[in-house]
């Protein structure tokens, strides 16, 4: 029976559907689907969650499945849902961002972002942020200065994490947590459903 999961920032109330997923063997099989069965998001899903990744790092995120305890979450605005529902098209959430690509790759602002599991103590880092950024002007980048989102094997690792910890205690945060085992964009991925 397919189930489907979404990240939800609880401090900015806004909801991105992630997909629909399959339980198969377990979380290590998990793949995101969409309505028409093809595996992987489509570039504007992928846009968008790179967005929210970006102007939310360090917000109250949380990875949440069908039957996770929604709470207010429930009555967020949605990007759309893999039927094309939501309360904010992704044109216009995706329009002018970002309206610069001139962040720092040094400074006292920059601050690396990662995807955690909290239960797990793994961390995925996604790159470098510079967080006195306004929300709008907000990307990620590799220490060499490249967009996080043009990296197409950390991308497939990002969306791979998600898939296969739903149900697990994960967080959006600045600077890893001590202890803490990082990832990297070799994730499994070679052996996990490309994205369009």
């Amino acid at each position: 029976m397919p189930d489907s999961a979404d990240l939800a920032c609880y401090d900015h109330e806004l909801v991105l559907p992630l997909g629909w997923f399959m339980h198969g063997d377990g979380p290590q099989s998990r793949w995101f689907f969409y309505a028409d069965g093809r595996p992987g998001p489509s570039p504007q899903r992928t846009r968008a969650l790179w967005r929210m990744l970006a102007e939310h790092a360090g917000h109250d995120v949380r990875l949440l499945g069908e039957e996770t305890d929604w709470a207010e979450a429930y009555d967020f605005p949605r990007l759309p849902d893999v039927g094309g529902l939501g309360d904010i098209a992704f044109e216009q959430y995706l329009d002018g961002w970002p309206r610069s690509r001139s962040a720092p790759v040094t400074g006292p602002d920059l601050r690396p972002v990662s995807l955690v599991s909290i239960e797990d103590a793994v961390a995925m880092p996604l790159g470098l942020l510079d967080a006195a950024g306004a929300p709008d002007e907000r990307y990620l980048v590799q220490p060499d200065g490249s967009p996080s989102e043009g990296v197409p094997l950390l991308t497939r690792a990002v969306w791979r994490m998600l898939a296969t910890h739903v149900y697990r205690d994960v967080r959006l945060v600045l600077d890893v947590p001590s202890g803490f085992e990082r990832l990297d964009e070799h994730f499994g991925v070679e052996a996990w459903p490309d994205a369009d």
